[in-house]
């Protein structure tokens, strides 16, 4: 690859990356958000939530029309064809939880005029967790570190248990 490839690559790799790490920051504030609408039963902050939804949508194809791109006019190879692979899966995987994040805040909507069943702990309780494994994720990510990856993969698991505890036993 010549300098000037190289150059163009490298260029589109790091638009690659903030374009991940804007999408992250846009669910991560999705999630935030959700959770501040539930808690206070803010039928119109939720409404916002559902609405930017959207955004994250085409955020997401935004970021794998770019990979697809990359792949098909820079032939990349190695480490960085599997940061194009990486980024496709985390678009995918951020757009996912964005859809969640959106989901609960459609339930919340016609909940908000009426009392809470029990204290909502479980549910801002898997938010914080999942907020951070977004950061420790993109982290891992940008830095191409995959023991923080596996360490925030594991973090899972403590999700399904406040999921069970919280929302399974309703």
């Amino acid at each position: 690859m010549t300098d000037g490839a190289r150059g163009l690559l490298d260029q589109r790799l790091n638009e690659l990356r903030g374009d991940i790490t804007e999408l992250a920051d846009r669910v991560d504030q999705a999630i935030d958000r959700t959770v501040c609408a539930l808690r206070e039963q803010d039928a119109e902050a939720a409404q916002r939530v559902v609405a930017g939804d959207e955004e994250i949508n085409a955020k997401r194809y935004g970021v794998e029309e770019l990979c697809l791109e990359l792949i098909a006019t820079q032939q990349p190879a190695a480490g960085d064809l599997r940061a194009i692979i990486a980024g496709i899966h985390i678009a995918v995987e951020l757009e996912r939880m964005g859809d969640y994040a959106a989901s609960i805040a459609e339930l919340t909507v016609p909940l908000s005029s009426q009392p809470l069943l029990k204290p909502l702990v479980g549910v801002p309780r898997m938010a914080e967790i999942d907020r951070q494994m977004i950061k420790a994720g993109l982290r891992a990510y940008l830095e191409a570190d995959p023991d923080l990856a596996i360490e925030t993969a594991k973090r899972d698991a403590q999700i399904d248990r406040l999921y069970d505890r919280s929302i399974g036993s309703c």
